[in-house]
């Protein structure tokens, strides 16, 4: 028999299942680290936040140059609090490659 009183609540739902609370604790975090993405990136680089999607280009949405990967690395440290190396850079094209670079990394360092 399972004991509804401890187990944490959702709205109107009862969250039974330890892996699917964890689960959907995890979507939450993510939804954040994408928000907190989205603002400081619309902020550094000057864009409408709408025009940041996930399957959006990164370097085109952003108009990148070589230069501003630099101010990307660092707006990525001083907002996200790890570090960057230039060539993480090399598979990501998309924001949604982007946001899973991002919460890989933050994963990570949660680990450590």
């Amino acid at each position: 028999m399972h004991n509804f009183a401890s187990a944490p609540k959702e709205g109107n739902r009862v969250l039974v299942c330890n892996n699917l609370y964890l689960e959907h604790t995890f979507f939450m975090e993510i939804n954040e680290i994408i928000k907190k993405t989205n603002a400081f990136l619309a902020e550094e680089f000057e864009v409408a936040p709408e025009s940041i999607t996930p399957g959006a280009d990164l370097k085109a949405t952003l108009d990148l140059d070589s230069l501003d990967y630099i101010d990307l690395v660092v707006a990525i440290e001083n907002n996200l609090g790890f570090k960057v190396k230039p060539e993480d850079f090399q598979g990501i094209v998309t924001f949604q490659d982007f946001y899973d670079y991002v919460t890989g990394r933050i994963k990570q360092k949660e680990l450590v």
